[in-house]
């Protein structure tokens, strides 16, 4: 009898703390993506010619004046499209990449992706395809990151704990990016370093939004449902890590191709998303896409409007913002488990044995 008694109250226990858990992520999955419409606007009316909620509203209904449907169509709204879908696509990429490397401070730098599809699109516009084509620069990215992350997988496999995978795929993205920043400087000078070396939203137009928003999804989609797949715990489970592999190089090169390698976007939203719904990878995932888009977008605004009416790249602003996330991530992390069972989560057992 008692031992019934007993059961059924740690079931009931169990049932409402699993009520609450699912309750508290929904609200911070709902809580993200009400963030994105909120940056959105104002990465839209903000700016050096502001626009008043009503100015904005008639130009998007079609009416207007000239110059504001220029401002609007031409310059913001573009650049808006591409920064919430990139964000998005990154922020999923970058869980896929924590959950199968098991360090939640990677993204896709980790695998050498990044890098390697600048350095692709770098010379496919070398080669003469035309930057302003996304397809051509699309399938360069991808094939570009598509290479290093397999590589990154091959060897990984041959290289003793997490910590040198990590770094192997750093250290790759680090060589890569030295090549495509000079690369571009030789072939096509200082704007494209801007561009193909730090990370810009600059110069988009409307056809390169349509060609995101046309590719993106799908594999953000498939990533969100491969890490849900993989369930609770420090790595994803059930086999899932090489679809979570190809999945984020395909992201990684769709979303360089159009705005260069935009630094840590992903760690920083995965990060965040993680602090927020715990260890769950689906959830994480969940939040992270729209944590990454107001990211992306936020820091594109601060990037446009800092310095009025010089342009600062985005990957110079989402540096320093990533790394302030990475380093209170590493506080939390050191203050909920100690320095012992950080270093055990990275892959390195305490006392230094791999």
């Amino acid at each position: 009898m008692r031992r019934g008694w007993a059961c059924g109250s740690v079931r009931g226990v169990v049932a409402v703390v699993w009520v609450r858990s699912v309750v508290w992520r929904s609200l911070v999955v709902v809580a993200a993506v009400g963030s994105v419409p909120a940056v959105a606007w104002a990465a839209l009316t903000v700016g050096a010619f502001p626009l008043g909620f009503g100015e904005a509203v008639e130009v998007l209904r079609g009416g207007g004046r000239p110059q504001v449907r220029l401002i609007v169509w031409e310059l913001r709204l573009p650049r808006l499209l591409v920064a919430v879908a990139v964000g998005a696509g990154l922020a999923v990429a970058g869980v896929l990449v924590q959950g199968v490397a098991g360090v939640r401070l990677v993204d896709g730098r980790g695998l050498g992706a990044a890098s390697g599809a600048a350095l692709a699109c770098v010379v496919a516009a070398g080669a003469g395809a035309a930057v302003s084509v996304p397809w051509v620069l699309m399938a360069a990215g991808v094939v570009g990151a598509g290479a290093v992350a397999a590589v990154w997988w091959w060897l990984g496999s041959r290289v003793r704990g997490v910590l040198g995978v990590v770094g192997l795929g750093l250290g790759v993205d680090a060589v890569l990016s030295v090549g495509a920043a000079v690369l571009a400087a030789v072939w096509f000078g200082g704007e494209a370093v801007r561009h193909w070396a730090l990370g810009s939203l600059a110069g988009l137009d409307l056809g390169w939004a349509w060609a995101v928003w046309l590719v993106v999804p799908v594999p953000a989609v498939a990533g969100v449902v491969v890490a849900w797949s993989g369930g609770e715990g420090p790595r994803l489970r059930g086999g899932w890590s090489g679809a979570g592999v190809v999945l984020a190089a395909l992201l990684v090169g769709v979303c360089v191709s159009a705005v260069g390698p935009v630094a840590l976007v992903g760690v920083g939203a995965g990060l965040l998303a993680a602090w927020a719904v715990g260890g769950h990878w689906g959830w994480a995932a969940l939040a992270a896409a729209p944590l990454g888009a107001s990211l992306l977008l936020a820091v594109d605004l601060v990037a446009r409007t800092l310095v009025a009416p010089v342009e600062i790249p985005a990957g110079l602003l989402a540096l320093p913002v990533a790394l302030l996330v990475m380093a209170v991530g590493v506080v939390v992390l050191v203050g909920r488990a100690g320095v012992d069972g950080v270093v055990e989560r990275a892959g390195v057992a305490p006392g230094g044995r791999v």
